[in-house]
C-alpha cells in the first residue's frame, strides 16, 4: 500500500477538546498514536489526513491513484491489518454500519469529496465486537494499560537496540542506550516499562508497569508512576502519576497527584496541582460531552480531568472528577473548576484574549527550543472563533 488517508469521523466531536488541535488518528493511546501504528504496518506509505478545513494546513489531504481510507478512531492491531491487506479497490470494511476503511481509487475519491454518487463499493460487516475504536474521552484511560503492551509488542523492542534492564517482574524493561537511568525502582509484574531516546529518570523515580517514557522526557526526583501512564516527548513529571496519557510537550514539574486523567500537548500544571478521580458517593462520573453539549453520566466509577493543548493551572489547583479543560486555559481561583472550562477562558469567567494567548504559546514553544510556525498560530486563531459560543454560555 503507497498511501493512507486517515479521516475523522462523528467521533471527533466527542474527543475534544483533544481533537480541537488535531485529527482523531494524531491522538496517542498507549505508546503510539493510530497514523504511527499504520506506519509500522505499512512503513513505505505516505499518510494525510481529512480532518477539519483550519487544521488542513497542518494535517494536509493528499490524493493519489490508489488510496487506504482508514477511520482515524480504529485501533488497529494485526487482525484489523490482515482486513486491509485484503482490500480491493473499490472494497470497504463497516462495521455497525459506520465506514471503518475502504480502497479507493482517484476518481471515486473525487466523487466522494464533492458529494457526487460514487461507484458501488463492496462492503465487509463487522460487529464492535470485533474491533476497537475510539469513542468518547473516558474510555481513554479504562484503555491505556492494555495498549501500552500491545503497542509494546508491536514495535519489537526486543529487535530494536533498546538494552533490557534488570527488574522485579514478569515483564522486561526496555531502555534506548541514550537514555539516562539514574538509581530508579522498577517494578514489572503486570507490564512492561519503555524509556525511550534521550529520556532521563533521576534517582528514587519508582516506576510500575506497564508505562510509556518518552523522548527526551525527564522523570524527576522521587517521582511515582503507576500502570497505564504514558508520557509523552520532551515532557517533565515529578510528583504522583497514576493510570494517565500525557500527549507530549507538557510540565508535571512538581508535587501533586494526577491520576486516570488525560493531559494534552504544550500543557503546564503548576506546584501541587491534584485531582480527584473518584466521587464521594461512589457513583458514576459525570464527564461534559461536545457533541451533546452537557454533562453526561458515564459508566466510569474512577475518572480524572481531561486537558486540551495549551491549557495551565496555577499552584494548588485542585480539579474535580470529570472536568473538562479546553484549549489554552488558564485555571485558578478558589474552589474546584466548573465541571466544563470553556477554550481560551482565564480564571473564573474572562476570556483568555488571543494575542496573549498566543504569546504564551509562542514562549512554550521556545522553552523547548522551538519556534511556534504561522500554521499553528492560525489553528489557534481559528480554535478561539470556533470555540466563542463556548464562552458566551
Amino acid at each position: 500500500m503507497n498511501h493512507i488517508i486517515l479521516f475523522d469521523s462523528e467521533v471527533r466531536t466527542s474527543l475534544l477538546p483533544l481533537t480541537f488541535t488535531r485529527p482523531v488518528s494524531e491522538l496517542r493511546v498507549g505508546i503510539l498514536s493510530a497514523t504511527e501504528r499504520w506506519r509500522q504496518f505499512y512503513p513505505k506509505a505516505s499518510v494525510s489526513y481529512i480532518t477539519e478545513d483550519y487544521l488542513s494546513a497542518v494535517y494536509p489531504l493528499n490524493i493519489q491513484d490508489d488510496n487506504l481510507l482508514i477511520n482515524g478512531s480504529l485501533i488497529a492491531d494485526e487482525s484489523i491489518k490482515l482486513l486491509f491487506d485484503g482490500l480491493a479497490l473499490n472494497e470497504a470494511i463497516m462495521v455497525d454500519g459506520e465506514l471503518m476503511g475502504a480502497r479507493l481509487p482517484r476518481d471515486q475519491f473525487d466523487r466522494l469529496l464533492n458529494n457526487r454518487e460514487m461507484d458501488d463499493l463492496v462492503g465487509y460487516e463487522l460487529t464492535h465486537d470485533e474491533v476497537r475504536t475510539l469513542r468518547n474521552l473516558w474510555q481513554l484511560p479504562t484503555i491505556m494499560a492494555e495498549q501500552i503492551i500491545q503497542d509494546c509488542a508491536l514495535m519489537g523492542y526486543d529487535k530494536k537496540s533498546f538494552n533490557r534492564e534488570d527488574n522485579h517482574g514478569n515483564f522486561p524493561v526496555y531502555r534506548h542506550p541514550s537514555a539516562r537511568v539514574e538509581s530508579v525502582f522498577f517494578n514489572t509484574d503486570k507490564g512492561p516499562i519503555v524509556i525511550d531516546k534521550n529520556a532521563h529518570l533521576m534517582h528514587g523515580a519508582a516506576i510500575r508497569g506497564p508505562v510509556y517514557i518518552g523522548e527526551s522526557s525527564v522523570i524527576k526526583m522521587h517521582a511515582n508512576i503507576y500502570g497505564g501512564s504514558s508520557v509523552g516527548p520532551r515532557s517533565t513529571v515529578a510528583g504522583e502519576l497514576k493510570n494517565t496519557l500525557i500527549q507530549g510537550y507538557s510540565n508535571k514539574g512538581h508535587e501533586g497527584y494526577i491520576g486516570d486523567s488525560v493531559i494534552g500537548s504544550w500543557c503546564n500544571l503548576g506546584a501541587l496541582t491534584t485531582n480527584s478521580n473518584l466521587r464521594n458517593t461512589f457513583t458514576p462520573v459525570k464527564v461534559f460531552n461536545y457533541a451533546r453539549k452537557e454533562v453526561v453520566r458515564t459508566d466510569a466509577l474512577k475518572c480524572g480531568f481531561f486537558m486540551g493543548d495549551y491549557a495551565r493551572t496555577s499552584i494548588q489547583t485542585t480539579i474535580g472528577a470529570g472536568t473538562v479543560i479546553g484549549v489554552s486555559s488558564h485555571v485558578f481561583g478558589q474552589g474546584f473548576p466548573k465541571p466544563h472550562v470553556p477554550s481560551f477562558a482565564w480564571g473564573n469567567g474572562e476570556v483568555y484574549e488571543i494575542d496573549k494567548a498566543l504569546e504564551a504559546a509562542s514562549s512554550l514553544w521556545s522553552f523547548k527550543g522551538m519556534i511556534l510556525d504561522s500554521e499553528h498560530r492560525q489553528m489557534l486563531q481559528s480554535i478561539f472563533d470556533v470555540t466563542s459560543v463556548d464562552r458566551s454560555n
